[in-house]
C-alpha cells in the first residue's frame, strides 16, 4: 500500500513539474515550433492522410478486369 501511495505521489510531482515548465516556458517565449503537442496533432494528421491514400489505391485496383 505504501508504495501504491509513494507512485502516486511521485506521479503527481511529474505531472505538475511538467504543467509548471510548460507555463514558464510560454511565459518567458521559449516555446519553439517543435512544441510536443504541436507535434503530436501533426504525427496523427499524416497517420490520417496516409491511411486516405492507402484506401485510394485500393479503390482503384477494384475497376480493373480481369482477361477472359
Amino acid at each position: 500500500m505504501q508504495i501504491l501511495l509513494r507512485a502516486v505521489i511521485t506521479g503527481f510531482g511529474l505531472k505538475l513539474g511538467a504543467d509548471i515548465y510548460k507555463l514558464v516556458t510560454k511565459t518567458l517565449g521559449f516555446t519553439t515550433d517543435d512544441d510536443d503537442d504541436e507535434g503530436e496533432k501533426h504525427e496523427a494528421s499524416q497517420a490520417t492522410s496516409r491511411r486516405s491514400d492507402d484506401e485510394d489505391d485500393d479503390a482503384s485496383d477494384d475497376d480493373e478486369v480481369a482477361p477472359e
